[in-house]
């Protein structure tokens, strides 16, 4: 199913902007927001930027512990 650009920047919580740019990291040009997204491209959309936010959060879970570890640290000195 085809989506517009801008439903499917808003469904990610992006800004149109950001979507045109990892769109064009895929080789795909849209002119504007008002675009249509071919449901394969959407898809492809969606997987690259659920992966990029999992590795964001894995991140911030590792900076976490590592602050917890930190203070734990200087707590016991």
């Amino acid at each position: 199913m085809q989506i517009r650009a801008h439903e499917l920047a808003k469904e990610l919580k992006i800004s149109n902007i950001a979507l045109k740019k990892h769109l064009q990291d895929l080789g795909v040009n849209i002119r504007s927001h008002m675009s249509i997204i071919e449901a394969e491209v959407a898809d492809m959309i969606r997987q690259k930027y659920k992966e990029q936010m999992d590795a964001e959060k894995l991140a911030e879970r590792e900076r976490r512990k590592i602050m917890e570890m930190r203070q734990a640290k200087t707590k016991e000195n």
